[in-house]
């Protein structure tokens, strides 16, 4: 991981992840599909977490939740070939596209992708540094 990305998790309150709960990054990647590499590398080190980076507030969904939480949403259905993996703690899911790893946003409510996705970035640390400088902008 870099120093930025780093400094950017580091603002967030995350729960460190505890040794008697490892991570596994290939597992998730097998039931959720391709998940940008910095987040896979920050899910080993935490849980999950909410809170404000930048100006924007994210709640980023602890690993062990995704797959269920996806269930719930009926994120297959409704924006078949994306992940949520987080949201604005309101009505704007960030997901990533399965194959791509990709970062977009769409909202929960309407998610039926008539309209499309915003991507947001090619990284998980871009998009981390898009959220804290969103409302510089």
């Amino acid at each position: 991981m870099t120093a930025e990305l780093d400094a950017l998790l580091f603002a967030l309150p995350l729960m460190p992840r505890p040794e008697s709960s490892p991570f596994n990054a290939e597992g998730f990647v097998h039931q959720n599909g391709q998940a940008p590499p910095e987040y896979l590398q920050a899910m080993a080190r935490y849980q999950g977490g909410a809170g404000q980076v930048g100006t924007a507030y994210l709640d980023l969904w602890e690993p062990a939740d995704v797959l269920e939480a996806n269930a719930a949403y009926q994120v297959e259905e409704f924006a078949p070939g994306f992940t949520i993996f987080g949201s604005d703690g309101g009505g704007m899911a960030y997901a990533f596209e399965r194959t791509s790893g990709l970062i977009y946003a769409f909202p929960f409510i309407g998610m039926t992708m008539a309209e499309p996705a915003t991507f947001r970035s090619h990284s998980f640390e871009g998009f981390l540094m898009g959220l804290a400088t969103q409302g510089d902008q």
